[in-house]
């Protein structure tokens, strides 16, 4: 998946304005890109993880990755965090070794843009059982990777984890699919038919077939909360966030976003396959509501 949750960071008020930064794990190769694209939402209780395998060169072969969660200690007197599990995946997604974990988590691999073998990446999902953090205190994680031959990555983003919130469920007011006007073809015209020739013999995508249809949806805006923000020129500013609506489908068994953003407006409108849909509401710490599924009239 390659959709990015913008996450606002409530921090507690014990002086510490900064996320802290990953402790030290043995350094980074020069070359070497840390994880900075990690996706962190909540399913229910269950909170998921989601990467992608680094842009690696050929003499780079990736071996495994290492999942770190950090918390901070009881108090916060130094807002110093401790490291206080791990997880260490394969880079065929098996887990290899964990401390501190009772449960075993679900890990998934997918290939994003299985159409392109020059766009093609590697991604995994982390996804840990309830229960398995305590959210009633502070707790952040970052990912580091190591190769064959020993190298370790440089390090990667913090990421924070915020306790769970519960979202309301959109309220879907209609949806329908409609036909895109095509260019009018000669009578005798033929639509042309792929060889096998050009056919992508790597391509296992599970890609919806049929034409592209337009979807429109409308629904139900909804407040999330009104706060006040500080003008750098003097004065208060009242702000509203909206929960942003997200539609999903499944792919290969892996539920995942359709679009790479929540939209707040009400209405939208989408170029898709006729495929089967769910709509989900998403605060602004990234949690998901309990999904929707959509039944659009039309062709």
């Amino acid at each position: 998946m390659k959709v990015l949750w913008v996450m606002l960071i409530l921090l507690a008020s014990c002086g510490h304005r900064t996320t802290p930064k990953p402790l030290e794990t043995g350094g980074g190769e020069a070359g070497l890109p840390g994880i900075t694209q990690a996706e962190r939402y909540f399913q229910g209780p269950e909170l998921r993880i989601d990467w992608p395998s680094p842009a690696l060169g050929l003499e780079h072969e990736l071996l495994l990755f290492k999942v770190y969660f950090s918390r901070l200690d009881s108090g916060c007197s130094a807002c110093k965090p401790v490291r206080d599990r791990w997880l260490s995946i394969s880079s065929e997604g098996e887990l290899l070794d964990s401390k501190g974990f009772d449960q075993e988590p679900v890990i998934s691999t997918w290939i994003d843009h299985p159409e392109s073998a020059d766009d093609r990446v590697q991604s995994y999902s982390l996804q840990l059982p309830p229960k398995s953090l305590d959210f009633l205190q502070r707790w952040f994680f970052w990912i580091d990777y190591q190769t064959k031959i020993g190298q370790v990555s440089a390090p990667g983003l913090t990421y924070n984890i915020h306790q769970p919130l519960t979202v309301p469920p959109p309220k879907v007011l209609s949806s329908w699919w409609r036909e895109i006007p095509g260019p009018k073809l000669p009578p005798d015209a033929a639509p042309a038919q792929q060889t096998k020739e050009e056919e992508n013999p790597d391509d296992l995508s599970e890609e919806p077939e049929g034409p592209d249809l337009l979807l429109k949806l409308s629904w139900l805006p909804l407040v999330e909360r009104n706060y006040q923000e500080i003008d750098v020129n003097g004065g208060v500013t009242v702000k509203t966030d909206r929960y942003g609506l997200m539609l999903f489908t499944s792919l290969r068994g892996l539920e995942g976003p359709v679009q790479q953003t929540g939209m707040i407006t009400g209405e939208g409108t989408f170029t898709l396959k006729k495929m089967d849909l769910w709509a989900r509401f998403q605060d602004h710490f990234g949690n998901l509501s309990e999904p929707v599924r959509l039944s659009p009239q039309g062709p």
